[in-house]
């Protein structure tokens, strides 16, 4: 089958399970994702269920072009469940990934309007190609500076793994501190939980850093940047401690 075959085939699937879903249940989705979002309210596993037959029909066909133009066309409709199958399509193929795959995952963060695409798109997709090639670092910089909320909170879940393995330290602080004082709650999320993983790998480059701008950190930033350090770091003066235990 050709891409648009397969497009089809998906969609159709979706729209399918999107028929019998009920208002209660459309309305708690967009509670979860927020108005924002084209939503066809399908439940996670339903919504896996086809990702998963899609991926790896594609993936034992080693089929990486078709699987490419379908995810494109897939993102760019918008809908949240649409980008869920194109990030668990492209996920099998990692291995294939290259510049002008990084530029096409660029592109797509302007389609999502959720934090759970996002999230994925970060940490399925985009985190391994930064593993891979370090120089795309100064890419998440510029997205840390953008206007668009989703290039934000992308510029910090980007780098979430890799200081999770104890890697890109100094560059995870650095879009921590061009993030600090954003006022976008879902902004403040994806921050706090880079800190909070910096956290559990660099402990006290993590609190001195939290000290720094402490007066500056909402709640919610510090709440979730605490998770993870150790009693000792916890601990580290009378200021860092009343504050913590203040949450």
């Amino acid at each position: 089958m050709n891409s648009k075959q397969i497009i089809g085939q998906i969609r159709k699937e979706l729209k399918n399970k999107a028929s019998t879903k009920t208002e209660k249940e459309k309305r708690k989705a967009r509670a979860i994702f927020g108005n924002e979002t084209k939503l066809l309210a399908l439940k996670v596993p339903e919504t896996r269920e086809i990702a998963e037959f899609f991926a790896k029909k594609l993936k034992k066909e080693k089929d990486f072009d078709t699987a490419l133009k379908v995810a494109d066309e897939l993102y760019k409709s918008g809908v949240f469940e649409e980008a869920t199958v194109a990030e668990s399509i492209l996920k099998e193929f990692k291995n294939c990934f290259d510049d002008l795959v990084f530029d096409k995952l660029d592109g797509w963060i302007d389609y999502i309007k959720n934090w759970a695409n996002i999230d994925m798109l970060c940490g399925w997709l985009i985190t391994p190609i930064i593993l891979k090639d370090e120089s795309k670092i100064k890419i998440i910089f510029q997205w840390a500076k953008s206007k668009n909320r989703w290039r934000r909170r992308a510029a910090a879940v980007s780098l979430v793994k890799p200081v999770r393995k104890g890697i890109y330290l100094k560059q995870s602080l650095q879009v921590a501190e061009s993030l600090i004082q954003d006022k976008d709650d879902m902004v403040q999320k994806g921050v706090g939980w880079l800190l909070k993983e910096a956290g559990g790998k660099f402990p006290e480059e993590t609190v001195k850093f939290l000290m720094k701008w402490r007066p500056k950190i909402s709640r919610l930033v510090l709440r979730l940047a605490c998770e993870k350090l150790p009693p000792k770091e916890k601990s580290l003066g009378c200021e860092t401690k009343s504050v913590i235990e203040s949450l």
